[in-house]
Parts: C-alpha cells; structure tokens; sequence
C-alpha cells in the first residue's frame, strides 16, 4: 500500500488542493558481485587465523568446505 500525503492548503481559485501520493525513497540493492567480492574479502581476513572458538574462522572453513563440494 502506497502512504498518502495530504495537503489541504488552498490553491489559487480556493479549492483545497489534490491528495498526491508520496514517493517511496528506497536504496537500491547492491550488485551480486559487490556483496560476493565483499563478504570473500571479510573472510579471507581470517585466512590463517585458525584461533579456536572464533565464529568468522569457523564460518571461512565452512565456505570453503561447501565451494570445494563439487570436488570431492
């Protein structure tokens, strides 16, 4: 549902003026590569990490388990 702006100032021949829809203000998504590049380039930070209990080495290890699938 679209929200709605009301104005009920007077125009030039006295009438109140039009109820006018308001413009949804939405971002726009980033691009799929951009997120791919960025959430690689976050894990990698924890390449070589290994510290036990670390959730982000953890994470690493299951992406790179779950991308090497197709090769075992």
């Amino acid at each position: 549902m679209m929200p709605i702006n009301i104005d009920l100032t007077a125009n030039s021949n006295g009438a109140a003026a039009a109820v006018r829809p308001a413009s949804p203000r939405y971002l726009k998504a980033a691009e799929l590569p951009e997120v791919l590049t960025e959430q690689f380039e976050y894990l990698l930070d924890h390449a070589g990490h290994n510290k036990p209990g670390c959730a982000e080495c953890a994470r690493l290890q299951e992406v790179v388990r779950l991308l090497m699938k197709p090769f075992e």
